[in-house]
């Protein structure tokens, strides 16, 4: 969907005078000769090498120059994918795999990067690593149904031996002794990309979604989780007629630990303009569980500038995630917890029956597209961010323009301790 061709207005926030007395009109020329001025140049978005290991662990941006050179084929890559063909798909192997069972009920990014820690040790081992069905509760449909399984095994041996061994790998920066000098982020980026293979049913959708898409200009992938996070907060809702109205939404009242799952659509685009600058990208590919920010997007004047694609479905507003325990009166905000409620659900009060598989294909098609993006504007503390870095460079063989709102990947203040042997989700 294309943004409304609106004159650009100030920022909500900003002042309509300048230093030097200049009137909201003329500030509003200044803004669009920029704007001209980026246009009339020819869109350049790089992709580069890492200039040493895990460069980008606790980093929240990494924004190199327009003209900084693309890197060769990454031989490593090569190397180590060769080695997974080998392990994961030789079913003669099956009989001495690793198994790993009972991921628990945790969302589509919990589950990948609690996957990484088995991979790793099973890789260690020489083992192929096989993952027994994961039922996406309650629709009992399968992940694997969307993406292609770790391995070809139908059967392995029930044993989660891998657990006894596993804090080897959650704590610290890790990869193995064959790829130690490429890093913790890039050994992690490798198995993600291994993990996340569409089915191509799933491509085709991905393909289809993005033939809206100018071809041959780069894109900007846009991810914004509000939802649940938001705790029934709507940050860039609810609107009304007039465009104008966003000018007036503010957010800088809501309780820091709120803010930092659920920040604004005007949080998120200071950081896609600043890509706009650098580099002349105008095409927005907006991947959000909210309605409000896809509203917003398309009617918002200050952003008429840019040209939004998204996938067409019925997403819901932060305060349609709210649930209400009916024993004890609790309120809480958890599609999830309304998803796997199981023996629970007689006891809660859910807005909608959301099907989790319909609900997690789409989140497969749009990763599958920001994984696909020139660069990314994202929260590294999402696991769907963290993916979405990854992912891309695992298949690009390169790192893209990369700006997180919040943390850096890996970030000592983005660490999940759970007390379990998954720990630290976040790498």
């Amino acid at each position: 969907f294309r943004g409304v061709a609106a004159p650009p207005r100030p920022r909500r926030g900003y002042s309509t005078k300048t230093s030097h007395g200049d009137d909201a009109d003329r500030v509003a020329t200044r803004f669009q000769r920029r704007i001209a001025a980026n246009a009339a140049r020819s869109p350049r978005v790089p992709c580069v090498a890492q200039n040493y290991p895990d460069e980008l662990v606790g980093l929240r941006e990494h924004v190199p120059p327009r003209d900084a050179p693309r890197p060769p084929p990454d031989a490593d890559a090569e190397k180590l994918r060769e080695r997974l063909h080998e392990l994961q798909d030789d079913v003669s192997k099956c009989a001495d795999a690793r198994a790993e069972t009972g991921i628990g009920r945790v969302g589509l990014g919990g589950v990948l990067k609690i996957l990484t820690l088995g991979f790793t040790w099973a890789f260690d081992q020489g083992k192929t690593y096989h993952v027994q069905d994961h039922q996406l509760t309650p629709s009992s449909r399968s992940l694997w149904e969307l993406l292609e399984p770790p391995s070809k095994c139908d059967r392995v041996p029930d044993e989660n031996e891998w657990d006894e061994h596993a804090t080897t790998f959650r704590r610290g920066k890790y990869a193995p002794p064959d790829y130690a000098h490429r890093g913790h982020f890039w050994w992690v980026a490798q198995l993600i990309g291994w993990l996340f293979r569409p089915k191509p049913d799933i491509l085709k959708a991905v393909d289809e979604a993005m033939a809206v898409l100018p071809k041959g200009e780069p894109f900007v992938g846009l991810h914004v989780r509000h939802g649940d996070k938001c705790r029934g907060e709507r940050p860039d809702g609810p609107s009304v007629g007039d465009p104008s109205s966003f000018l007036n939404l503010d957010d800088t009242g809501r309780p820091e630990d709120h803010r930092i799952e659920c920040g604004s659509f005007t949080e998120y685009m200071i950081h896609v303009q600043r890509l706009h600058d650098l580099y002349g990208v105008k095409n927005v590919w907006l991947a959000t569980d909210d309605a409000d920010v896809v509203d917003r997007a398309t009617r918002d004047p200050c952003y008429a500038h840019f040209d939004f694609y998204f996938l067409k479905y019925d997403r819901l507003t932060p305060d349609q995630y709210a649930y209400v325990d009916k024993k004890t009166g609790e309120e809480g905000y958890s599609l999830e917890e309304c998803q796997n409620a199981g023996s629970k659900k007689s006891r809660l009060k859910c807005p909608l029956e959301r099907d989790r598989f319909d609900e997690t294909r789409t989140m497969v098609v749009d990763l599958a597209i920001l994984a696909r993006a020139d660069a990314l504007v994202v929260s590294l503390w999402s696991n769907i961010g963290r993916l979405a870095l990854e992912v891309s460079v695992a298949e690009k063989g390169c790192v893209p323009p990369v700006i997180s709102r919040d943390v850096g990947w890996c970030s000592t203040d983005g660490q999940i301790h759970d007390g379990t042997i998954y720990g630290h989700l976040n790498c």
